[in-house]
This record gives structure tokens, sequence and C-alpha cells, in this order.
């Protein structure tokens, strides 16, 4: 055995070693702790961090690991709690004396230059500029450095993630952890889909190796799914909760094939009532009464998937303290060595099975089983589709292709493929036939047989919608958006659609503009079978007379254009207002408030 000291730009010589086909093997020198427990206080009420194996695990962590820097895109986070103090990112760039001897995080100039002025410890998405708040005090106008939870989840999510072992509260899954703080969700837990998106480009660009995405909607999103895969594409570990609506219909980000989806289990190791199932379930972890940090220096028990992503983020920063792992082996580890449950080998209840933090550890055995293609929820019109898979592990045996109809089909076809007893690397396996088939959702699916006798499994949904789009309803007409009058306009369509308003000044011969109806945006785009919007105020100009059609694109691509009986919609200026004796001041209502009991409006009638 020989011992050499590399420094960090001998990276080559580093590689020499490896490829020197005289050295057996070659590992970093790793530094090894006494077993002890934290000592915080509710610790005997974590029953999550005993299941998944924590206490094992943390025995095999060296005290030398990299402290990985996860990102919380949430509701922001309490940073004064003292259970989760110095356990956050701080962007070196942006500390400091500047040359002039003044704070760097303080000093109002982007010292890094990445367009973000004194994010020395996360960022601020939130703008919610048409939203009327439920409270003067709340932030959520602008983008600013100061992503502090108003509301508790992200907190929440936080503690579970990484709270110090520190003999006060609970202990976190990994406090050998650097949590990047992104807030893109308000007071009331609403955030925009161009917020969300920030945030995400902003973790990978500041380094973030995991992000952790406790929220979804069951509407396909464009811009989420194009980020998503730009984080993919840089190697981030995308972990995201299935949903709390007890349902198997698609919910994203958790449906996209690139992000891991963690249902949640009970203490006896149900299924939570709550819990989201279905094809796209990678496996699940605790998510029901799990005791963590809260608002103002306080703890409470949480309930949700929620709960259960923030388990399986912090066991990835783990396995990738130990290694750089691709973000398709971590999430195959965490899926191979997870404890089976519910039916033999992968079901649509529990996927691969419960998070088991020791296994994972102990084996550490990389793994890639992908569908790279179809992607989850692609739509096509084609006869044809070619079907591309990734089937890569130690413990390989053989594998299997099946489809059938739906989102969780309850009868399989199969796939006949030859040499299934062969690994494959990004690999056209197999063109299936679709002449035959009718327009609706299929699924694929992918079962793969290990030498350790375990089935794994992986699926991915598609559509095939020859037909375009047809309108069931629209509404249009003119508004006022604040101070200006506009135009707002309803669609309903039988397919997901895109919905895009052509518009400019009636009887020109300019170009036409467009924006897209649901974002006012020329390029975030919503796919729904719901349509509303306006044209924005800073696009309309007072008064106005002008000219519009619209155009609905399916996921296939198929069009249908709307016009008003073959002509262009017109609309022009017409509501009189009258301001001269009226002030404006800067009140605000809420949306709404909560009945303290139920009230029968109809009993006095």
């Amino acid at each position: 055995m020989f011992i050499v000291d590399f420094s960090p730009d001998q990276n080559n010589l580093l590689i020499d070693f490896r490829n020197d086909p005289s050295v057996v093997f070659l590992q970093q020198s790793l530094i090894y702790k006494i077993d002890t427990l934290p000592s915080d206080s509710l610790f005997s009420e974590q029953w999550g961090l005993q299941n998944i194996g924590a206490e094992k695990a943390w025995d095999l962590i060296p005290q030398n690991a990299e402290k990985i820097i996860l990102a919380i895109i949430d509701t922001g986070i309490d940073y004064f709690h003292p259970d989760l103090k110095d356990q956050f990112f701080v962007n070196p760039h942006e500390t400091g004396i500047d040359n002039q001897g003044n704070d760097k995080s303080t000093n109002g100039i982007d010292d890094d230059g990445n367009g973000f002025i004194d994010d020395f410890s996360g960022w601020d998405f939130v703008n919610k500029v048409n939203l009327i708040s439920n409270s003067a005090n709340s932030d959520f106008f602008d983008w600013d450095n100061d992503p502090i939870d108003e509301n508790g989840h992200g907190t929440n999510v936080a503690g579970i993630i990484g709270a110090r072992h520190n003999s006060i509260g609970i202990a976190g899954v990994n406090q050998n952890i650097q949590i990047l703080n992104l807030r893109a969700f308000d007071k009331n837990g609403n955030g925009d889909e161009d917020d969300v998106a920030s945030a995400i480009i902003y973790a990978v660009n500041m380094g973030a190796k995991i992000i952790n995405m406790s929220w979804g909607d069951s509407e396909y999103s464009q811009i989420l799914k194009d980020v998503i895969d730009y984080a993919d594409s840089k190697g981030v570990v995308l972990v995201a909760s299935s949903g709390n609506s007890g349902s198997d219909l698609p919910h994203f980000p958790s449906g996209f094939n690139n992000v891991i989806s963690v249902g949640a289990i009970q203490k006896n190791e149900t299924l939570a009532g709550f819990s989201n199932f279905g094809s796209s379930i990678d496996l699940v972890a605790p998510g029901s009464q799990i005791i963590t940090t809260d608002l103002n220096n306080s703890y409470k028990n949480v309930s949700g998937t929620s709960a259960s992503a923030p388990f399986v983020s912090a066991s990835a920063s783990i396995l990738l303290s130990y290694n750089s792992f691709s973000s398709e082996e971590v999430k195959q580890i965490l899926k191979t060595t997870a404890k089976d449950l519910g039916n033999l080998g992968w079901d649509e209840k529990y996927g691969a099975g419960n998070l088991n933090l020791s296994n994972a550890l102990s084996l550490l055995l990389p793994s890639e089983f992908k569908i790279n293609f179809p992607e989850n929820d692609y739509c096509t019109n084609s006869n044809e589709l070619t079907i591309n898979i990734t089937c890569i592990s130690p413990l390989f045996k053989n594998y299997k292709i099946q489809y059938g109809i739906g989102f969780n089909p309850l009868n399989w076809n199969d796939i006949d493929i030859e040499n299934n007893e062969y690994q494959v690397l990004n690999e056209n396996i197999h063109t299936l036939n679709l002449k035959e088939l009718i327009d609706t959702v299929y699924t694929i699916r992918l079962i793969v047989n290990t030498s350790n006798e375990r089935t794994f499994e992986e699926r991915s949904s598609f559509v095939i919608d020859r037909t375009k789009p047809k309108i069931i309803s629209y509404f249009i007409s003119p508004a006022l958006l604040n101070d200006n009058e506009t135009i707002q306009a309803s669609i309903i369509t039988d397919d997901k659609t895109t919905a895009q308003i052509f518009y400019r000044k009636k009887n020109s011969d300019e170009k036409f503009n467009s924006i897209y109806l649901d974002n006012f945006s020329s390029e975030i785009k919503i796919i729904s079978q719901k349509h509303h919007g306006f044209l924005p105020n800073d696009i309309i100009q007072n008064p106005f007379e002008i000219e519009f059609y619209f155009v609905l694109t399916n996921q296939a691509g198929l069009e249908y254009s709307l016009f008003n009986n073959d002509n262009y919609f017109t609309i022009e200026s017409s509501l009189e207002k009258n301001t001269l004796l009226l002030n404006k001041k800067p009140y605000s209502l809420p949306i709404g408030r909560i009945f303290p009991e139920q009230i029968n409006f109809f009993e006095y009638r």
C-alpha cells in the first residue's frame, strides 16, 4: 500500500495513476469518526430517521466528506432558526470587503457579475406584481436578496434535510450540507411559473448539485420542462414530491423522467392516504407526522409528500459527498437499495420501495435504468415511435419492454426484443408501429431483472393525437387592468394546448405581434385545456382599435386558428372613466377571510 499526496492542481497526475495497469485500486483516504448518536432533544420523536436507517448511515460517512450544495426552492427559509444556523450556502464572491472598504453583501454592487446584486446567501424570486396581498408587511413585489420564509413550508423542508446535530430540537438527515435558500413561493404558498423557473436556473448556475422541489401541479408546463432539462444536462439531481391528492394522474415536476418522484408512507410503512401514486413514482419515504423546524424558532409535526422528498434529497447529498455519481446513478442507487414494499418488485403504490439510506451507502452500486425516449407526456401524430433505453447495472440479468393503454394500464402487450440479456446504453431497441393504435394515452414500461432476484421498473407515458384541437367555448371582452383598458379572453379546448393571441392595429398592413395568453409572454407558454389572460398595459396603448385572432396548438403540433366567422376579431376602447375627483390610496383588501365555523346561508331565507 502506498500513500500519495496530491495538490488540487495535479488532477492530470491522478488520472495517470488511475489508468496505470499496475495500480490495482486508487481511492481517497477517508477519515472515520467514533460512533455516537445525536443528542438533539426531539431526536427520539424522529421516526423517519430510524425508518430510513439514518443512524447506521451516519456511521459510514467519513469526516472529510464533501459539503454538497443543495438548493431548496420553496417559500424561503427562516435562517434565524437556531437549528438551521450556519447550514446555508454563502456566496464567497458577495462576502468580505470590496476595494472601497464596504461590505460586499450590502454594497449594492453585483460583485460576481451574475446579474444578482448582493446575493450573498440565496435569493427571493417572488414578484407578484398584480397580486393583492393580505398583509401590508408581506414581501412579494420585487426580486431581492432576502429569502426569508413567511409561510413555514420551506423551513419545514430545510429542517428535515439539514437541521444541525446540536443538542437542541431535531437532527436533519445530513448536517454536513450547504443549503441554497431560494424563495419562489409567497406567504400563501403560491409560486409563479417564471419565478420557479428562474430559481432553478439560478441554483444550477450557483453550483447546486441537488434541487429539492416539494411542490407541483397537475398541469404540464413547457418552461418548467425546459429548465428541468437544463438542470439535468448539468448533472443536477432533481427531487420532487409526488403530490397530495391521492391520485394516480400525472403531476409535475415529479412526472418528468429526469426527476426523482417521491411518495409518502406512514409510520407502519403503508402508503399515506394523501400520497399520489402511479407510473411516475420512483420510491417512497416517511411523510406522515414528521417533526421538523418551523417559524419563530419553533417545531411542528407535518405530513405530506413535501416532507418525503427532503429525506430523498438529503440522502442523495450524502451519496454525492462520497463520489461524483451522475444524477441517474444516484437515482438508481436509491431505488435498487430501497426496501421493497407492497407487491413484489416495482409497484404503482410504492415504486421501488422505501428509502433505505444505510443500504445505499453500504452497497454503492451505480446503475442506470432509463427510458430515454419517449419522455413522459410526449405527444405524437406519427405512425411510428422509436423506443430508446439505457439499461446498465453490476447486478443486471435481463430486461423486457411492454406497453398498454392509459396512464396505469391493467393489461400489457409484450414488445419482442432481441438480445435482451445484454446491457444497453442509449440504444434504439425497437420501433413501435402506431398505425393501428387509436388516439389516446399509452404507457411504456421497462422491466429489469437483477441477479439478486429483484425486479425494477421504469415507465413513460405518451399520447397519440392525430386530430386538431377543437374549441369548446370562448369569451372575449374589454376590461380594466389597473387604470387602463385592455382585452381579456378565456378559451377552453378539448385538447391540452398552448394559446397565442395575434394582434395589430385595425386595418393595418403591419405584421401581427403575438403573446401566449396565460403568461402574457412571447416565450413562456402554458399547456392546458383552459386558458385565460389579457393584453398587458405595456403592449396595448389607450385609446386603441385593434384586430386579433387566436392560434391553439396541441402537444402533437397540430394547430387550430380561431377567427370571428372567417374575419379578425376587432375591439376598440369603449369604457369611459372619470377620475377627476378621485384620489388613489395605498390600501388593499384581503383575497378572502376564513369563517371560524360553518355557516348555512340558506337557513333564514
